[in-house]
């Protein structure tokens, strides 16, 4: 079940809402099995490798050492496998549960997506001038 997002106060807004600090760190999945795999990912609903897992840890771990103790912490990630995992490590780490959002999926690949890497390579077309 997907966590309710956390609640903050709302965004700044000219006369009347004044503007605050906040800190937004972007993470992106680590290795995931279509990567050692030469699969096409995307909307490919991969998981982590074990490999990916210790990487997801130490993301973990730097994000605990750079965030403030008393600083209010909200995780959001897609519904992917691999982002939720990431995110599951993450969470346990920081202390707060994942909001999931489809709208963070990676983009789609259509067709190719869970196909070898040179299935959808043979189909690009590069564009006039050059990749």
């Amino acid at each position: 079940m997907d966590a309710p997002p956390p609640s903050f106060p709302p965004p700044p807004v000219p006369g009347r809402v004044p503007p605050r600090e906040r800190t937004v760190t972007v993470v992106t999945h680590p290795e995931a099995t279509h990567h050692v795999e030469g699969l096409v990912g995307g909307q490919f609903d991969s998981a982590l490798t074990p490999r990916g897992e210790r990487q997801a840890a130490a993301i973990a771990a730097a994000l605990h050492a750079r965030i403030d103790g008393s600083a209010r912490v909200g995780l959001v990630a897609s519904d992917l496998r691999r982002t939720r995992r990431t995110a599951e490590i993450i969470g346990a780490v920081l202390g707060v549960e994942a909001a999931l959002d489809p709208r963070l999926r990676e983009k789609s690949y259509g067709e190719a997506g869970g196909r070898p890497q040179a299935w959808l390579d043979a189909r690009l077309v590069p564009p006039p001038g050059g990749r």
